[in-house]
């Protein structure tokens, strides 16, 4: 049916509709913490709210606009990742994360920024292996709802999907929960023997990978 024809949806059934997706986001949130699948439900669901598909502007931006509500926020939040900084020429994966004020890391200062152009403009992880591609959080939530999301299953995956798979689901704090998940943890045992030599191995994403190491 052309969009011509279709009936156009008054700001009160909008906003019954927000109430309804904020529901179901929320109640995939907190399942993500038992099963990884949840992670279909989240990403449909912030499709909907804060992507632009199929010519349709999010319904969170289209009701923010129609109420005239400002989305500026004071946020923890870095813009990209600088490719050509020294510091950064070793970093093998990095997610950028979002903060509201007060609940950054250390030393990583506030900001007021609207959020449409943190999900749009903003990038919201680096992969080495795929340092070409700027993941913003629309383009991220966008692929995996399109192509692994609960109202589709494509047949085949984009290259660089494959490669955030694993990343994406298990990152679920196994190693110690008090740590941020935004965190890389390091660990290292020292033996004393008649070789010097430090091996390093990983990343490991869970921890039957990591004691599978050992053995």
């Amino acid at each position: 049916m052309p969009k011509s024809a279709r009936v156009p949806r008054n700001t009160s059934d909008l906003i019954a509709a927000m109430d309804h997706h904020q529901y179901l986001f929320r109640d995939s949130l907190f399942g993500l913490r038992e099963d990884p699948a949840h992670l279909k439900t989240l990403a449909t669901e912030l499709r909907t709210l804060v992507c632009m598909s199929s010519g349709t502007e999010g319904l969170l931006w289209r009701l923010a606009d129609e109420l005239n509500v400002p989305d500026e926020l004071e946020l923890h939040v870095a813009e990209s990742v600088n490719r050509d900084h020294p510091l950064n020429r070793g970093l093998q994966i990095k997610q950028l994360s979002i903060h509201r004020a007060g609940g950054g890391p250390p030393g990583f200062p506030a900001m007021r920024i609207r959020l449409r152009d943190v999900i749009k403009n903003c990038e919201a992880i680096y992969v080495a292996q795929l340092s070409d591609r700027i993941f913003t959080h629309e383009l991220l939530i966008g692929a995996i709802a399109g192509q692994m999301g609960g109202a589709h299953e494509a047949e085949a995956l984009d290259h660089s999907l494959v490669k955030l798979n694993s990343f994406l689901v298990n990152n679920q704090q196994w190693v110690f929960p008090e740590v941020h998940p935004q965190y890389t943890i390091g660990l290292t045992i020292m033996q004393k023997g008649g070789r010097p030599a430090v091996r390093w191995a990983g990343p490991f994403m869970n921890e039957k990978d990591f004691l599978a190491q050992l053995c």
